[in-house]
């Protein structure tokens, strides 16, 4: 849990545990939910919401930018990986 103040930033940051060196991260994607029970929204990268890959690592973030009363959620974050083995 973490808590904001408004027009601040907010960073959520999440690792690609592929169990096996054969699962590369492709790319991940984030997902928010207002209220408990009702569906969860994805949030797509523009305006105030920004998102970063680096494969490389295998973590992926979201920056939430200028934070207002509406961006109160519970964030989740998905990764699409693909099988590799060289």
């Amino acid at each position: 849990a973490d808590t904001k103040e408004e027009c601040q930033s907010l960073n959520i940051n999440c690792v690609f545990y592929g169990g096996f060196f054969a699962y590369v991260l492709e790319r991940g994607e984030f997902f928010r939910q207002t209220q408990t029970g009702t569906k969860r929204e994805r949030i797509l990268s523009g305006g105030r919401f920004v998102m970063r890959t680096n494969t490389a690592e295998k973590t992926f973030s979201l920056e939430v930018q200028n934070l207002n009363v509406k961006d109160t959620a519970t964030y989740y974050c998905k990764a699409w990986y693909e099988y590799d083995p060289q």
